[in-house]
């Protein structure tokens, strides 16, 4: 299950930060179904599923953002399913849980992936173009 937030377009989705997902699933060949769920939902379900928070709010708090995955054909040590947070995280269970041969990993062996990508003076993304995250150390 991949969690997103719909857009006004009827259920389109929008969330560039799920898009790679998404894009890696699909890439990957791994089945899914997206939930939708809106933004005052987020924190409430991502505590409810057992999603870890990405980061931290400025009060200290937890802060809980989307993407995140469950992988139900997986069981975590929890005894429930696999429930991922984090595009960068998501990428690495991916290729450490779903290795495609005949395809590259999401992320070159050997390689660290930015964060973010880098905004060219033309206002273009500065990325490279072998994985859905591009952007590389």
């Amino acid at each position: 299950m991949l969690y997103d937030v719909p857009s006004d377009f009827h259920g389109k989705a929008w969330s560039l930060n799920v898009w790679r997902e998404r894009y890696a699933l699909n890439y990957k060949g791994v089945p899914y179904k997206t939930i939708w769920i809106e933004y005052p939902e987020i924190e409430p379900t991502m505590r409810s599923i057992g999603a870890a928070p990405t980061k931290k709010k400025p009060d200290g708090s937890p802060w809980y953002t989307i993407p995140v995955i469950v992988d139900p054909s997986r069981i975590a040590p929890s005894g429930g399913p696999t429930v991922i947070s984090d595009s960068f995280h998501i990428a690495e269970y991916l290729d450490e849980t779903y290795p495609t041969p005949l395809q590259a990993p999401c992320f070159p062996r050997g390689r660290k992936p930015c964060n973010s990508c880098s905004m060219t003076t033309s206002g273009r993304m500065s990325c490279c173009k072998a994985s859905p995250w591009r952007c590389w150390r």
